[in-house]
């Protein structure tokens, strides 16, 4: 039964739907760290153990097949730092010893960081940090001494899921391993346990980033022993992944650990991926959990390291009012410290245009309809309930005001900051953020929701899914895109189609795509599960309207391209059934595989006449090129433009802390357009 705002059922439908089916990995644990988590090896193996040496010694790993029965190796289960419980809780990681002279057995996947699952029940074990390794064997004799024996590009693939959930033992590296390319899945704490913060010394927070930047250093002086060379390596991730991957590139402890970036589906300018007023967080969780929030952020720790993890879990999920939004434990910026001593030492958006990041290769890009997982929550019938009948007020006073309330104003403590920034005049910030609703609002109305047929949900629900994909994921990219590139526009460029990659600053390289592809496989598929019945809209044929110009019925599910569909071609997803085995999926994967790897072995987009793709212009400033990733492959140029000029005006004004109220106030006054629109 759907709820609107049931935690459970919100965090089924938002909460990145990578762990639809984790519980088939559960299993006990008896210690308070650890709740149902699963360490095993799900690769089709030939029971064959290696062992190579390391410097931290000697490692065995399986022989396993990849997706096209080529040979490789996989080393599952290396831990990188030691277990962060007890007191190393809310602390830095801190490396793992040598094992040497005993040898590291890495036969297994190790347990997932605590989470919630589908269920909204604790998942997950403290002890998690490790990491795996995969190695192609690149149909090598098997009589060879060194069973490895090449170097090969190291693609490092942090995992998304909003900061709150994600394991890597789903992500399975079967078909990147066929395109001669090592891969790397790890686990990072997530959450509270994460990304905590009470913004200074007891309590720096950014623990789960910490944590991704110890693997770098780890492969950049152990990679060698598997196989890999360190000077190609490819950092890649997706949502909350991709928004790492970009604080790793403005970061100065990143720095010589990665010479490439792919970015899918998120930003750290996006409005989900930081907190600007964690220590206030810090407290209320620590007022709410009965801790002493008097006695100053030291004791404050101190007692939520002995709070029990089911605890800490439960509190993760209060104070959400739309799905997963607002995110409260997320990256912060770091105030304590010398700056070149902070992984993120001042703002992203500060940093970018200010110039304060890596001259490397980037790829970034989203997908058509990123937010579809809206549809089940926007479009229930009882959620709807009294106001079936009348869909402007549904929309104006219950559907808006909560989404710009979560994803806008309380999203990154937006407003607790802004109240801190007013002091005294709490009245006049009120007024102003209420000014600043209704305007935004308002705007948003006329953008999208103009000529509206007041009975048509279904049209509503897809205009919906097109506003907030791009208020949350196109606008936000675009702005980095546009900020990261423009370095490029100060050399001397010469846009030449065949040598754009001898004419361009080939270190800054950009390049922007989105994927509209809908296949067999679909997230949003796994989320309503034949469930279309429980829409407003539904008929016997499917979720059905009569778009303003087509005659002919048109169900806005069916062709949605969702947040993660583009990860079905690349990982052999552990809950995925279907395989893309079609015609049309199978070309699609190669064509992605072989864009993702050839990225990572080059720095530029390749041109593959045998798969018949297109010429993949870079992202400039005087030519802001997207390749549209569809059945059909097209570059076209200023891809949503109005869109992203539109957020960008919005979007900062109140999340960012180096806003002042004067701007805030001041962004109220704009004109609003709304008596303009209709809804007919």
């Amino acid at each position: 039964m759907f709820l609107f705002f049931d935690s459970s059922f919100l965090l089924l439908l938002l909460s990145r739907f990578l762990l639809l089916l984790l519980l088939l990995f559960s299993s006990m644990y008896s210690d308070d760290y650890s709740i149902n988590c699963q360490s095993s090896s799900s690769l089709t193996s030939s029971s064959s153990v290696v062992e190579i040496q390391t410097e931290l010694g000697p490692i065995t790993g399986l022989r396993i097949r990849t997706y096209l029965n080529n040979r490789a190796i996989g080393f599952m289960g290396i831990p990188y730092a030691l277990p962060p419980i007890g007191n190393l809780r809310f602390k830095k990681p801190i490396p793992y010893p040598k094992w040497y002279p005993k040898t590291l057995t890495a036969n297994g996947y190790k347990p997932c960081c605590p989470q919630l699952d589908i269920n909204g029940l604790p998942h997950g074990q403290e002890d998690c940090l490790y990491l795996n390794v995969f190695v192609p064997l690149a149909n090598l004799p098997q009589q060879q001494q060194n069973p490895i024996g090449r170097r090969f590009p190291v693609m490092v693939y942090i995992q998304g899921e909003s900061f709150e959930n994600g394991d890597a033992a789903l992500y399975g590296p079967e078909y990147l391993l066929d395109w001669d390319v090592i891969v790397v899945t790890f686990n990072y704490r997530l959450g509270i346990l994460g990304f905590l913060s009470t913004g200074d010394e007891h309590g720096t927070g950014n623990w789960g980033l910490y944590d991704q930047l110890l693997v770098l250093r780890w492969i950049h002086d152990h990679i060698e022993s598997f196989g890999g060379d360190p000077s190609q390596v490819t950092l890649f991730g997706q949502g909350a992944g991709a928004s790492s991957a970009i604080l790793h590139l403005i970061s100065p402890l990143s720095t010589g650990l990665f010479n490439r970036v792919i970015a899918q589906s998120g930003s750290p300018l996006c409005s989900w991926s930081m907190e600007y007023n964690a220590a206030n967080v810090a407290i209320e969780l620590g007022r709410k959990i009965g801790c002493p929030i008097r006695r100053g952020n030291a004791e404050l720790i101190e007692c939520l390291r002995r709070v029990k993890l089911t605890v800490l879990l439960k509190e993760q999920q209060q104070g959400k009012i739309f799905g997963e939004y607002p995110h409260q434990f997320v990256p912060v910026v770091e105030e304590v410290g010398v700056a070149h001593e902070r992984l993120v030492p001042n703002e992203p958006r500060r940093l970018i245009s200010q110039g304060h990041y890596r001259r490397i290769p980037l790829m970034m890009g989203y997908n058509k309809d990123e937010t579809a997982f809206l549809y089940p929550l926007i479009l229930n019938k009882q959620m709807i309930g009294d106001q079936v009948g009348n869909l402007r007020t549904y929309l104006e006073e219950k559907l808006l005001p909560r989404f710009i309330r979560a994803t806008i104003l309380l999203n990154n403590g937006g407003k607790n900051t802004a109240y801190e920034m007013i002091g005294n005049n709490a009245y006049k910030l009120k007024t102003a953020i209420k000014d600043y609703e209704h305007d935004i609002q308002q705007n948003i109305l006329f953008k999208y929701f103009n000529f509206l047929n007041s009975k048509n949900y279904p049209e509503m629900a897809f205009r919906f899914v097109n506003m907030s994909t791009d208020a949350l994921y196109g606008s936000c990219i675009d702005e980095t895109l546009r900020l990261y590139s423009t370095a490029a526009t100060s050399s001397k460029q010469n846009l030449n189609v065949m040598g754009h990659f001898l004419s361009l600053p080939f270190t800054n390289i950009t390049y922007k795509y989105v994927f509209g592809y809908r296949g067999r496989n679909s997230m949003l598929n796994l989320i309503l599960q034949g469930n279309h019945r429980q829409l407003i809209g539904y008929n016997n044929r499917g979720l059905m309207w009569w778009p303003s110009n087509n005659n002919q019925e048109f169900d806005p599910t069916s062709n949605a391209v969702c947040h993660g569909d583009e990860l079905f071609y690349l990982f052999n997803l552990k809950f995925s059934t279907r395989k893309p085995q079609d015609n049309r999926d199978a070309l699609i994967q190669r064509r992605l595989l072989h864009l993702w790897t050839d990225f990572a072995k080059h720095g530029f987009a390749p041109f593959i006449p045998s798969l018949d793709t297109p010429f993949w212009p870079p992202y400039t400033i005087q030519r802001p090129t997207t390749y549209l990733i569809e059945e059909k492959l097209l570059p076209v140029d200023s891809y949503h433009d109005s869109a992203t000029h539109f957020w960008i005006r919005y979007l900062p004004s109140i999340s960012s802390s180096s806003i002042t109220s004067a701007s805030i106030i001041d962004r109220t006054k704009s004109n609003s357009k709304w008596h303009q629109s209709k809804i007919i």
